[in-house]
């Protein structure tokens, strides 16, 4: 079996603001797909509520996905 080995082409960050009720955090992926020099962007972001409950973004953030 043949298996092309392709290094991964996405830069992960993680921040993190505060912790317990009032906690905040952004996801962030950065790559370039096709190579040409353009990152893409990708972005999701969370809290807790006042309750302590877990809360997300609307959605996943994209800026220039196909790059």
């Amino acid at each position: 079996m043949y298996a092309e080995i392709v290094a991964d082409r996405f830069v992960y960050v993680f921040v993190a603001d505060g912790h317990g009720v009032g906690a905040r955090f952004t996801a962030r992926a950065h790559g370039d797909l096709d190579c040409d020099g353009t990152l893409s962007t990708f972005e999701r972001v969370g809290w807790f509520d006042e309750k302590g409950d877990f809360q997300e973004g609307a959605g996943l953030w994209e800026h220039l996905p196909g790059e």
